[in-house]
């Protein structure tokens, strides 16, 4: 075997979890993975899988290495598919995304289902988070970011945009009132969301202009749905993102406020590596996710709810 089987046995090894299952996966003899890894092995000058008669683990070295095998074989497979990428050749492997929680679960759960059921060769690992990223970690293919600023070494497609909207229950604005400026945020029940980048200002605009308007959080939570839930149940004003709140809006569970200090809408894109754009699997993926939800209404600020036409 050349040294990339090598390390293609030995990923299949770990994640089969035995040699048994990994020559079954292979379709060799047991004994050529035996072979195959005891090469790999010998070649770099350390043991990456430590065995005995009942269990098998990975080394130290071992972790380090399976990490940097999944790397190059995965540029390997992106070489190929680039060389290739005009032809019919199907896509395949482990596609890995990196989204916002409930951008997530609104927009891309629903479709996973549908991708793999259309490429067959290709399995999907979803990592929904709360937190920004800021850069794609290794092992990260595509990213959904709102917002967020774009690196030189990535790339990014549009796919919609996001309203930033202050809103609470009207029982609430009922009964404490509905704020008529920026500065009434002080004296309000506000709740904010550890995600957000300052949890003790909102930035608004004003004429035109940007404005730092200080807070201080009545409640202040781990998660967006937390603080829109409590938000709900009419315990004061929080921030959301437009598709976050658009059913409730619609409903009248919440009302937004201070429409008109409604400060520029964010960007949604969806991010991938400069050195990944050849790779049909990401291709195809990025197609997939513009083709179902470029036509999204609530990721289209001038339909998803109405803007304030004049600025105070």
């Amino acid at each position: 075997m050349d040294r990339f089987q090598e390390m293609q046995t030995f990923l299949t090894v770990v994640e089969e979890g035995g040699f048994s299952a990994a020559a079954r996966r292979l379709e060799i003899s047991p004994a050529s993975v035996t072979r195959a890894v005891a090469a790999l092995e010998k070649r770099i000058g350390v043991h990456l899988i430590l065995r005995n008669t009942r269990s098998m683990s990975l080394s130290e070295v071992g972790e380090y290495f399976l990490k940097d095998c999944r790397h190059i074989l995965e540029r390997l497979r992106e070489a190929d598919e680039g060389v290739d990428g005009t032809s019919a050749a199907s896509p395949s492997g482990l596609l890995t995304l990196a989204v916002p929680i409930l951008f997530g679960e609104r927009y891309i759960a629903p479709l996973l289902g549908h991708y793999t059921a259309r490429f067959k060769d290709v399995s999907l690992s979803s990592i929904f988070h709360d937190q920004p990223v800021n850069r794609l970690e290794d092992g990260v293919d595509v990213a959904i970011r709102i917002g967020s600023r774009i690196s030189d070494s990535e790339h990014a497609i549009p796919l919609g945009k996001a309203r930033q909207i202050l809103c609470a229950a009207p029982a609430y604005l009922d009964t404490y009132g509905r704020p008529t400026c920026p500065e009434d945020l002080l004296k309000a029940d506000t709740i904010c969301s550890f995600s957000s980048q300052r949890a003790q200002a909102w930035t608004l605009m004003s004429k035109g202009l940007a404005v730092t308007q200080r807070i201080n959080p009545r409640i202040s939570v781990s998660t967006t749905q937390s603080a829109i839930d409590i938000a709900r149940r009419g315990f004061g004003i929080t921030r959301a993102l437009s598709y976050q709140v658009m059913d409730d809006i619609a409903q009248g569970a919440l009302e937004s406020v201070l429409d008109a200090y409604e400060p520029e809408a964010l960007a949604i894109d969806i991010v991938v590596r400069k050195n990944h754009c050849a790779s049909i699997k990401v291709r195809t993926f990025v197609d997939f996710l513009v083709q179902h939800l470029k036509d999204d209404p609530f990721l289209r600020t001038e339909r998803c709810m109405p803007c304030p036409a004049v600025q105070p």
